[in-house]
């Protein structure tokens, strides 16, 4: 399987409460594309609330601020059938209702997406308890 890894930022100005439930909105856009696009899965990744993150980023000189606001990840079973999925009259306006979509509530000039081939060194899973 290939994996879109979209590395997410909110439009200035947007709260954080604005941008979460935004985003069910577009998960629920997603969705009734999801055929026509061949996805496999997507999964979107929220940071955790409140100052979670505060000591881990301090400790790499960050702060909150540098933070992305979250990521999405998409799956298909090749970079081919993520292509076919987008192709033809239909594939092509399931894609431009995404990116409309995502101009609505993404900074979208600061947003980074690309193809990635997931590496797992190690998967515990759930094994540990």
């Amino acid at each position: 399987m290939v994996k879109l890894v979209f590395v997410a930022y909110r439009k200035k100005g947007m709260t954080h409460e604005e941008y979460v439930e935004r985003l069910k909105v577009h998960a629920e856009l997603v969705m009734t594309v999801k055929d026509v696009t061949r996805m496999r899965k997507y999964v979107q990744v929220h940071p955790l609330p409140g100052d979670a993150n505060v000591q881990f980023l301090a400790a790499r000189g960050m702060t909150l601020d540098d933070m992305p606001d979250g990521m999405a990840e998409v799956w298909w079973d090749s970079v081919e059938d993520m292509y076919a999925g987008f192709s033809g009259e239909e594939g092509a306006k399931a894609a431009q209702l995404l990116v409309e979509d995502e101009a609505r509530f993404l900074d979208v000039d600061r947003c980074i997406a690309f193809l990635a081939d997931d590496k797992v060194i190690f998967d515990f899973g759930h094994e540990r308890a």
